[in-house]
This record gives C-alpha cells, sequence and structure tokens, in this order.
C-alpha cells in the first residue's frame, strides 16, 4: 500500500467515502477547505494504483486533531488502515504538538487506545427541526463580528480554528448569525447547508442563563425545514439536557472523544452549545 497527500482531484473519492459510511452533513467544500488548510496533512492510501483511504491530520497550534478516517469496506481487516492512522499520526508528532484528538466510532475504540488515546467523553449527536421563530436580539453575522468571534472562540474552543470559521461565514453567511445584549455580542451560530442537513456548528451561548433556542429559531427561519444536525460532548450536561427535551429531535449512535497526551480542554467549554467536527472547525 502507498500512502500520499491528498489533492483536489481526489475530494470526489473522499466524499465518497462518507457517504458509503452513511456520515451526514458533508459536501466537497470540507475536504477543499482542509486542502486549503494544510495539504500536507491530508493523506489518501492507494492499494494497486487506486485509492481504498482517506484521514486528515489538523495541526492546530497546539493540538492536532485527526478526521474523516475511513478505508473502504473491501480492503479492512487486512492492517491496512493502521498503517494510514499510524501515518497520520506521525505527521503530528512530529510537529510536537503535545495533544491529539479525534472522535472515534465505539467499535473502533480498543484500537486508538493501542496507539495511546484515552476517552474523554461521549460525543453526542442529535437530528431534527426547530419550528422557525424570529428573535429582535438576533441578527445576520457580518464581517465586522469575525475578529470578536474568533476571538471568543479561540477562548472557548481551547485553539485557533478562526481559517475554518472564516471560511464557513464566506461560503455560507446567510446561515451565519449572532445574538446581541446590551452587553454586544452573547451568542452565534455557524450553519452550514450540506446536501441533506443543515449542520450546526459551531454555536456558542455566553450567558450561563440562556439556552440556544432564540438562535436554532432563527436559524430554522432560512433552513426553510431541513433538519439540523447538532453535536454536543456528553460532558455538558445542561445541553445533552436541553436537546434531549426537543421533542423532535433524535439522538444518534455517538462517539467517543478520545485524546493522547495531558489535556482534555479541546471543545470541552460548558458555552459550547455544539460543537461539529473539530476537524473541520
Amino acid at each position: 500500500m502507498d500512502i500520499r497527500t491528498l489533492t483536489e482531484s481526489d475530494i470526489d473519492f473522499a466524499f465518497e467515502c462518507t457517504q458509503d459510511e452513511g456520515w451526514y452533513g458533508f459536501d466537497r467544500t470540507v475536504f477543499e477547505d482542509l486542502i486549503a488548510f494544510d495539504p500536507n496533512g491530508c493523506f489518501i492510501a492507494e492499494l494497486d494504483s487506486q485509492p481504498v483511504g482517506i484521514c486528515f491530520s489538523i495541526a492546530y497550534p497546539n493540538n492536532g486533531f485527526i478526521g474523516y478516517f475511513i478505508m473502504k469496506e473491501s480492503v479492512r481487516g487486512q492492517g491496512l488502515g493502521s498503517r494510514l492512522f499510524a501515518h497520520s499520526m506521525e505527521y503530528l508528532e512530529a510537529k510536537h504538538i503535545p495533544n491529539i484528538y479525534l472522535d472515534g466510532n465505539i467499535p473502533a475504540v480498543p484500537i486508538y487506545e493501542r496507539y495511546g488515546l484515552h476517552k474523554i467523553t461521549l460525543s453526542l449527536r442529535f437530528l431534527g427541526t426547530f419550528k422557525g421563530k424570529h428573535h429582535p436580539q438576533v441578527r445576520q453575522m457580518t464581517h465586522e463580528d469575525l475578529e470578536e468571534i474568533c476571538n471568543i472562540d479561540r477562548e472557548l474552543f481551547g485553539d485557533d480554528r478562526s481559517f475554518f470559521l472564516k471560511q464557513r461565514f464566506n461560503r455560507f453567511s446567510p446561515f451565519c448569525l449572532v445574538s446581541e445584549s446590551n452587553s454586544g455580542i452573547d451568542g452565534y451560530v455557524f450553519g452550514y447547508p450540506a446536501p441533506d442537513v443543515i449542520a450546526v456548528a459551531p454555536m456558542t451561548v455566553l450567558n450561563k442563563d440562556q439556552n440556544p433556542l432564540p438562535l436554532l429559531q432563527s436559524l430554522a427561519m432560512i433552513a426553510e425545514n431541513r433538519p439540523f444536525r447538532i453535536g454536543v460532548l456528553e460532558s455538558h450536561k445542561k445541553a445533552v439536557q436541553f436537546f434531549r427535551s426537543i421533542p423532535n429531535l433524535e439522538e444518534s449512535a455517538p462517539c467517543w472523544r478520545m485524546v493522547m497526551g495531558n489535556s482534555e480542554r479541546l471543545g470541552n467549554h460548558d458555552n459550547l452549545w455544539s460543537i461539529g467536527s473539530a476537524a473541520k472547525g
């Protein structure tokens, strides 16, 4: 098996892999942005000159994340995935990144544990609809908001993912909203309109006494009845209780947020009400 860097000509294969796995909330722009962020961290595995797997190593300034690790079903069980995963881990380790995270499907957790990762908390996923409603404190995000939002997010997320937030805004600004109070911005949501759903992430509420319902209902006014896909860490007890109380939301099979390193901080903050995948911001 050969491993090389993934290029724009491989995006169709990468997208096909996610569809084969039944993953929601993806289109080509996810992979375009990952290549633009760090082309050297995007990997594709080939067997007999045919693509058989993908894996992305995302190097933030202080943390790494392994995302979109998929091997074609026809080659599983041959040790090829382990080689691709090890290659991706080595890329991040060579950058001396102290903490490497991933969201692992539950059956694969023992494999990741053998590489030195440990479980932090379950990463939950919800899918469903909200009834649209106008809220006067919620408005469209503007370019002028982005610097402040990126500064807030850097503190809450635990690293600098401003590249991905700016890309999200530039591509899908009608789906990006902010909530305001007398003191300024007190919440925001980045909506990502994939073909099948609206991926809601990240979504932040800064006031501990509030919930994200105004942001979600305002986004629903724009979403034209498309379902929302929302991800939250189980450690955020208040958010989990809130989403489980919404009648139209269904909870799908969770993953494990895992890390190799001493920190469990990345994306783990009570002001983050929807995290999405740290691999794409």
